[in-house]
């Protein structure tokens, strides 16, 4: 308040504005209680009796400040005033912006599901972003597996923007994931295997592959066994036994998408060469009963085939 001798007096209010980007001064109320009454608003500095008011208090970003003033006197009169200052306060509040992800939906493909994109809300007065301001969205929402989730997102300020003097409200749109209404199939295909009869018992085991790309997704397929062992010429069939689980590449359990097919496959033992021609084998005169001696002490002759194990230091008679 100011207040002269002469009885003038001046009362100055600070304003409360919505934050808009520029800066905006107090309101001053002038009173005058001798010949007449006038209002002066949103001026830099006024004149009146000598005596000069300059507005000096402003406030753009959010936040609260004084409606500062700043008077001078005519040299002249200024013994006769006591200048009394009560200054008001400026505030700027923070402008609320309303922000709104997209929703997404689709059946499972094994790829993740995001929507990228932001509505601001409706304009009105002193809300939304204010003109050559704004702000870009980095999205975290993504959505893999069969559910749902938030379309969760952060605000990247555009240069020039200062997210401390807004009210950002966000809602989150929903990224959803189905079962599909067609599974996938895929085959496995056990080892297979072909080896020559010796008499020891022959095996096979396993899958040819248990990762599988299907859309460049990987999948694996654990929880299922295929095994055959044998000793005697012939073919075994190979024993499948479990049940099937599909994983991602990130270890989720996605087996309800799946239709999981097991190939047949065999073990087969040959049966070994026992037809060698006796012209073709080791020995001493035609009278004399044909044999060959093996290294390992094995006696075979024409016509059949025998095993014969013989003491070390044994001699043939």
């Amino acid at each position: 308040m100011l207040r002269g001798l002469d009885g003038v007096g001046a009362w100055f209010e600070g304003g409360r504005i919505w934050f808009c980007g520029a800066e905006k001064l107090g309101i001053c109320f002038i009173r005058e209680v001798t010949a007449f009454k006038r209002r002066i608003a949103n001026k830099d500095s006024v004149i009146i009796h000598h005596m000069e008011i300059e507005f000096v208090g402003s406030q753009t970003d959010c936040g609260t400040s004084k409606n500062a003033i700043r008077v001078t006197l005519d040299p002249s009169i200024a013994e006769y005033y006591n200048i009394v200052k009560n200054e008001g306060k400026l505030t700027v509040e923070k402008r609320p912006v309303t922000l709104t992800s997209a929703s997404g939906s689709k059946e499972y493909d094994g790829k993740p599901l995001t929507n990228h994109k932001v509505t601001v809300g409706e304009a009105a007065w002193g809300t939304g972003w204010v003109d050559g301001q704004g702000a870009t969205y980095s999205f975290t929402g993504s959505q893999k597996i069969v559910g749902s989730s938030e379309n969760a997102f952060e605000c990247i300020p555009n240069e020039g923007t200062n997210l401390d003097n807004y009210q950002i409200n966000k809602t989150y749109g929903t990224l959803t994931v189905t079962d599909r209404s067609e599974k996938y199939q895929i085959t496995l295909t056990p080892n297979s295997k072909s080896v020559t009869y010796d008499g020891t018992e022959k095996s096979v085991s396993g899958f040819e592959t248990l990762e599988l790309q299907i859309n460049g997704q990987t999948f694996y397929v654990s929880g299922v066994e295929a095994s055959a062992t044998g000793t005697d010429a012939g073919e075994y069939p190979v024993t499948k036994s479990g049940q099937a689980v599909v994983t991602d590449a990130e270890g989720n359990d996605v087996t309800d998408q799946f239709i999981v097919n097991i190939d047949d496959a065999k073990l087969t033992i040959v049966e070994g060469d026992s037809n060698k021609s006796a012209s073709n084998l080791p020995h001493t005169g035609d009278s004399a009963a044909p044999y060959a001696m093996g290294i390992c002490g094995v006696a075979i002759t024409a016509g059949a085939v025998a095993f014969v194990a013989r003491r070390k230091g044994s001699s043939r008679r």
